[in-house]
């Protein structure tokens, strides 16, 4: 099942930035970080992805969108699809879906030319990681499983679009994103990829980063 648009306020509206948003630490770090340093607005996406984590990212995205809004940075908009695996058999990364359904939702803004990657320097790997340090275009990108690569094509593919892919703080580590951030904000922030009963399971990759970094 895709549903494109479960939350779409202000449709075709113009703007020319756009986001991934899950509530984790890269993608709230950029946020805060580009809402902080300018006035121009920017898109942020939230996809209902797999099921398992579904409804604490969803939540942990209403409240940060909302702690902004209460602390003055109100310089976004935001849209929230859906996507379902269900029938699907296989291994499906995250990233996927998530780009396609961005191109999506960018097709629709006819502004839109940059979208932020939100990415830290722990996952700066393989030759993705070096052909990005050194400025290449996303075309070029590549890391061993190719995911970035083909999450960004299915982004331009769909959006119909040339796009240009950003990722500003890719040499800041988790650890500084967290330090920087006010206390209150990652206290709101959601990270594990397979909670047990709504709260951290500790053992997937994404809870050791986070874990490692506190």
């Amino acid at each position: 099942m895709i549903n494109v648009w479960a939350t779409c306020p202000h449709l075709f509206s113009s703007m020319k930035h756009f986001i991934n948003f899950s509530g984790g630490v890269d993608s709230t770090y950029y946020l805060w970080k580009f809402l902080k340093s300018t006035k121009e607005k920017i898109l942020v996406h939230h996809c209902l992805l797999f099921e398992r984590r579904r409804e604490v990212e969803a939540k942990a995205c209403k409240d940060i969108l909302k702690y902004f809004k209460q602390n003055g940075l109100k310089n976004f908009e935001y849209v929230e699809t859906e996507f379902s695996r269900k029938g699907v058999k296989g291994k499906i990364y995250d990233i996927e879906p998530l780009y396609f359904m961005a191109g999506m939702v960018i097709r629709a803004y006819k502004d839109i030319k940059n979208v932020y990657i939100p990415i830290c320097k722990e996952e700066l790997s393989g030759s993705w990681g070096d052909l990005l340090k050194k400025g290449k275009p996303w075309s070029e990108y590549e890391d061993k499983g190719g995911r970035f690569y083909k999450s960004m094509l299915y982004c331009t593919t769909y959006s119909d679009k040339n796009l240009t892919f950003q990722t500003p703080y890719y040499n800041v580590t988790k650890r500084q994103m967290i330090n920087e951030m006010p206390k209150e904000l990652f206290d709101m922030i959601w990270y594990c990829r397979r909670p047990q009963g709504g709260k951290p399971c500790k053992s997937c990759f994404n809870c050791k980063r986070v874990r490692k970094a506190l």
